[in-house]
């Protein structure tokens, strides 16, 4: 089956809560299948009134950008600085916009946030210079930061007002309304990363601390937690070896929850599974009937998409018959947020929906467009 350049499926699984796709988070640890490539050699000038002339771009790797590498970094950013780095990222990536570049941009500017908030700045001030290139990597790099340096009652008094860049009506690095609401997505997402990094306890305790994200918002962050505990890398977003996760908690979770947490732990329950030793065949059988929870089915499809290597029809022939309908739409999704998240579009996208009929056909292609942000062929 074709397919675009591989992301990592530590990067495509990750679809936020409100219809926000892979874009939005990616992983520190991202990377392209098959190795990244150098992408060092952007050829940098200064632009307007931001001087880049002191920063360290003579690195080399896959991991560097326009010469910039996490390992030449210094262990603190000033704010001025944060400006100069951000610039010769954004130079870069526009002399070669590749996935490969797209990877190390996010990784680099990860690393650049986290060293940002070590220089003393704040968490409002410095996402006031963010906007938006690089995958969010400085984004969630600041909330990183932000988390290891704060204990847990600070970040708690943080939390409602740690994304108040992205508010509506921001005008912030001019990104337009939709990208300020995927941004705001993106951020609430970050915090449930830094929430889990306090290790705060149990998987439920953690998630609670997402009531202070705000109305609609919840989800994202929600999910942000989950990613942590599902996660065997500390880079993703919580140090794993202090996130403690049982098949029995696991088991119990989902159903002990509310609204908008309930809806995301549904649909990242086969992360979570996978920690503990759970097969997407068998969260299947915790799936509720119910039609509010269709998020499980859909979420044991995405889990059988990476289980059968991407590829989607033995996925979809893999769907259990409880929850076959909303799997399929699961696997329809993943594939679509794969080709989207390898720098695919909507217009060369192949569906994957026609073997199928009637009513579960369209559901299977709605799916993909809320994917694609667009319309399947």
């Amino acid at each position: 089956m074709r397919k675009a350049p591989l992301i990592a499926i530590t990067a495509t699984v990750i679809g936020l809560a409100g219809g926000i796709g892979v874009a939005a988070w990616l992983g520190a640890d991202t990377e392209v299948a098959g190795g990244a490539a150098e992408v060092n050699d952007a050829v940098i000038v200064d632009i307007g009134d931001i001087d880049t002339s002191g920063i360290d771009t003579s690195g080399s790797g896959p991991t560097c950008i326009g010469g910039v590498c996490p390992d030449n970094l210094p262990d603190e950013i000033a704010i001025g600085e944060v400006r100069a780095y951000l610039e010769v990222l954004k130079q870069a990536l526009a002399a070669k916009p590749t996935p490969e570049t797209a990877n190390a941009c996010h990784v680099v500017s990860h690393e650049i946030g986290r060293r940002a908030i070590a220089g003393g700045a704040e968490v409002a001030e410095l996402l006031e210079l963010d906007d938006g290139r690089c995958l969010y990597g400085y984004q969630h790099g600041v909330l990183e930061g932000w988390s290891l340096r704060s204990g847990l009652e600070e970040l708690a008094n943080g939390i409602p007002t740690a994304c108040s860049a992205y508010a509506d009506g921001s005008t912030l690095g001019g990104l337009g309304a939709g990208e300020i609401s995927y941004a705001r997505g993106s951020c609430a997402h970050g915090v449930g990363h830094a929430i889990a990094l306090q290790a705060v306890g149990t998987v439920r305790d953690a998630v609670a601390y997402c009531g202070g994200v705000g109305e609609g918002q919840i989800g994202g962050c929600a999910g942000g937690v989950f990613m942590a505990y599902a996660s065997e890398n500390p880079s993703q977003g919580g140090a794993a070896a202090t996130l403690q996760l049982t098949a029995e908690e696991v088991q119990g979770l989902c159903p002990v929850l509310e609204g908008e947490y309930q809806v995301e732990c549904w649909s990242k329950l086969w992360l979570l599974g996978g920690r503990v030793g759970l097969k997407p065949v068998d969260i299947a059988l915790l799936c509720p009937a119910e039609t509010s929870a269709s998020s499980c089915g859909k979420g044991v499809g995405e889990g059988l998409y990476y289980e059968y290597a991407m590829e989607a029809y033995d996925a979809m022939d893999a769907c259990p018959a409880n929850v076959r309908s909303t799997c399929i739409n699961g696997v329809a999704w993943a594939e679509a947020n794969a080709w989207a998240g390898s720098g695919g579009s909507a217009e060369t996208y192949q569906s994957v929906c026609g073997k199928l009929s009637g009513k579960l056909q369209l559901e299977c292609q709605t799916s993909e467009n809320e994917a694609l942000k667009g319309s399947v062929k």
